[in-house]
């Protein structure tokens, strides 16, 4: 779990950045609404993903 508000804002920040880029401009009035009942979890990969894709 990370405890750190700035990390939790950076990992929040880099998500919405890959998969909502449109809505960028209201990151910072939703982090101010919702950081403290969010939580972030640190995975740590062993080993490279792998994964299937359809075609």
């Amino acid at each position: 779990m990370v405890d750190n508000d700035c990390e939790k804002i950076e990992a929040l920040r880099l998500i919405c950045q890959r998969f909502l880029p449109q809505y960028m401009d209201r990151f910072d009035v939703a982090i101010t609404r919702s950081l403290g009942i969010t939580t972030v979890v640190r995975i740590t990969l062993t080993e490279p993903p792998v994964g299937k894709s359809k075609q």
